[in-house]
């Protein structure tokens, strides 16, 4: 957290992380997805948990492949692009919204000069 001012920390975990969910639900579907989120609760609940217990959760319901490709790119990496993000649902919708897509844009920019 020392690493970064509010305004990239917000952008980081509040506007990265729901990006980031949204694309792992749209690439697992939905079964897959649930499933995840199910098995790192049940997993963790009242425990503490740290990026590899996530990644290792995500490797039990999507391989080891799929797991380290996308902890790298969205959890490590600073190369989120807009082509990324999901064609589709309420965040592909936002880029309809001139104003939206210029604060989104503005979040990949941010986060990749975060890194």
């Amino acid at each position: 957290m020392d690493r970064f001012n509010s305004d990239e920390y917000a952008g980081i975990v509040y506007g990265k992380g729901a990006l980031m969910y949204d694309v792992l639900r749209q690439q697992l579907g939905d079964q897959k997805f649930f499933e995840f989120l199910r098995r790192y609760e049940q997993t963790y609940e009242f425990k503490r948990a740290d990026g590899n217990a996530w990644k290792q959760t995500l490797t039990q319901v999507a391989g080891a492949d799929a797991a380290s490709a996308f902890y790298s790119k969205w959890v490590e990496g600073a190369n989120v692009q807009e082509t990324d993000l999901p064609t589709g649902g309420a965040i592909a919708n936002l880029f309809n919204n001139p104003l939206a897509r210029e604060l989104l844009r503005a979040l990949l920019k941010q986060m990749q000069q975060s890194k």
